[in-house]
């Protein structure tokens, strides 16, 4: 992921994205035994919360090394939201440009995009997206949400809670927007 100097674009490299979304830690090689390990604990003493995101991590890894489904839409919405839930923001956002470049229609990780560039302080990116949404979609709660975040990652607490609350009652269902 790649800042140009005046922070109007950012560019991508996808081999390094799929790089770094590989699991860190490696697997045992294969045909070693399993252990019974406890409830609370795996084998290696790590917390069995820990073994979850493993597990969610190495599917993940498993689904984006795939060729036919490293592209698609649905598997980068979810490595995007993925990488964000574990606060891993550049990854995350690099994810989220890959799929602005795949499919340009698909906002299954738009509130995941957003909430990236207003957490990395990008700000004129995020300027420009939050005016491209608001030009298409006036009543769009997420592109009230972008301008709220815009206004957020620029220190406008004030004007940015009122953006939030205009998206919230244009989608009260949309848990993002409750800030």
């Amino acid at each position: 992921l790649h800042m140009n100097a005046d922070e109007s674009s950012i560019q991508v490299d996808e081999s390094a994205v799929m790089a770094l979304s590989t699991p860190a830690g490696e697997r045992r090689a294969a045909g070693a035994e399993e252990e019974e390990a406890p409830a609370t604990e795996a084998a290696d003493g790590r917390p069995a919360g820990l073994l979850a995101l493993d597990g969610i991590n190495s599917s993940l890894a498993r689904l984006t090394a795939r060729p036919d489904l490293s592209g698609s839409s649905e598997v980068l919405a979810l490595a995007a939201s993925h990488s964000y839930a574990r606060y891993d923001l550049p990854l995350a956002l690099a994810y989220c440009h890959l799929l602005e470049r795949s499919d340009p229609y698909c906002q299954t990780a738009a509130y995941v995009h957003i909430s990236a560039l207003a957490s990395l302080g990008y700000k004129r990116p995020l300027f420009q997206l939050a005016h491209s949404l608001v030009d298409a979609g006036p009543k769009s709660a997420r592109a009230w949400y972008a301008v709220g975040s815009y206004y957020y990652a620029c220190g406008r607490y004030d004007l940015a809670q009122r953006h939030y609350c205009r998206a919230a009652r244009l989608d009260p269902r949309s848990a993002e927007c409750w800030i």
